[in-house]
């Protein structure tokens, strides 16, 4: 999948630990992940190849979390419409689990990003 440049940051912001994994096959789907200061976010593995992995990585309030878990919003209403406009995602590498880059994504760019993963 192609993101526009424009949006690739030049460091990624966020130093996030895996607080839980929710759906977990041959590798982590679905992980609650928290910052450093508390924040939570959702990160769900969009790509995966034996080079890298890509995540779309969403910060989510813990009622928000709760109307998820409660299956009163679906995971892919909470993606469309994220409570802070954006989401990240980003790409690692599977042998060092390094960053390789990073995009934060503007929520009316992100119905042409979905559009793309489903491709």
């Amino acid at each position: 999948m192609e993101i526009n440049s424009k949006y690739r940051l030049e460091e990624f912001p966020l130093n996030l630990r895996v607080i839980e994994a929710f759906d977990f096959e041959i590798e982590p789907i679905l992980l609650l992940e928290q910052d450093s200061i508390g924040n939570n976010f959702l990160s769900y593995l969009t790509y995966s190849d034996f080079k890298k992995e890509q995540r779309a990585c969403l910060q989510i309030s813990k009622e928000r979390l709760n109307e998820i878990l409660a299956n009163e919003i679906t995971l892919k209403f909470a993606f469309e419409n994220p409570e802070n406009n954006h989401i990240f995602i980003t790409e690692f590498t599977h042998k060092t689990g390094s960053l390789i880059t990073s995009y934060l994504i503007p929520k009316f760019e992100l119905e042409n990003l979905f559009n793309a993963l489903q491709r």
